[in-house]
């Protein structure tokens, strides 16, 4: 308790500096809107987007406790954006309309043939618009992990309109996909984070899988491993993001 009683007191004495200093951090409650973006629309896998890399499945742990929790900066919110000036490739767009805005960088189109059976040298390999991409074309998640080769590929979306079952489409380049592709989006604004204190919207990376959704993270939870302790791991739970005891359970 005299820990506490202390915490809060220093909490006290920084927000006064902060009034005169300031810089703000995560859960400043500021929200993830801003004034830029550019909708998303679709996204090109097949003409521009950005080719990331990967992670893989899902996590396990024991059970959630505490770490240093999610107390201040954006953490593992890399990818989140106000306007393209904060993407050092690309540009940032809108994932849903008035909400979280995420950077979309290049994708880059492959030239020379690569890996075994490939589908295509370069882009007049492929028809009716595809790209020649190195697959896999979205991070990778559990199992064994394929061999890399260059395949034809084209977008999965154009618009929301054409993904099922209410998921939206994310544009290529985002989150490490190369294609524009249907995700389930767990929220989309910092108030649709109302089950704890201090809710924000965050892109949180599963350690096994890269980011596979929007996840809401609340005081004490994390954005990504640096909020956790070194014996734990970040997990993107549906409750949200939390510090979990253990390394993560990926899928073999």
């Amino acid at each position: 308790m005299t820990y506490l009683r202390w915490g809060w007191a220093l909490g006290a004495l920084t927000g006064c500096i902060a009034l005169v200093s300031c810089g703000g951090d995560s859960f400043s409650g500021e929200g993830s809107g801003g004034s830029a973006g550019t909708g998303a629309s679709g996204g090109s896998g097949a003409s521009g987007g950005s080719g990331a890399s990967g992670g893989s499945g899902a996590s396990g742990g024991s059970g959630a406790s505490g770490g240093s929790g999610a107390s201040g900066g954006s953490g593992g919110n890399a990818w989140q954006c106000q306007g393209d000036q904060d993407c050092p490739e690309g540009r940032c767009v809108e994932l849903v309309a008035g909400g979280f805005r995420a950077c979309a960088s290049p994708v880059p189109h492959e030239n020379t043939c690569q890996g075994f059976d490939p589908q295509c040298c370069d882009d007049t390999d492929c028809k009716d618009g595809q790209a020649c991409l190195l697959d896999p074309l979205v991070p990778f998640c559990g199992g064994a992990y394929p061999e890399p080769r260059t395949v034809c590929a084209s977008d999965e979306c154009k618009g929301n309109d054409e993904c099922d079952f209410g998921l939206t489409c994310v544009p290529a380049g985002v989150f490490g996909r190369k294609i524009a592709t249907c995700m389930h989006l767990s929220c989309a604004l910092d108030s649709d984070c109302s089950a704890g204190k201090n809710g924000h919207c965050a892109a949180v990376r599963d350690p096994c899988c890269g980011v596979q959704s929007l996840t809401c993270v609340y005081e004490g939870g994390c954005f990504s491993q640096q909020d956790c302790g070194d014996e734990q791991h970040c997990e993107p739970r549906s409750t949200g993001a939390v510090c979990v005891d253990g390394p993560p359970l990926c899928p073999g």
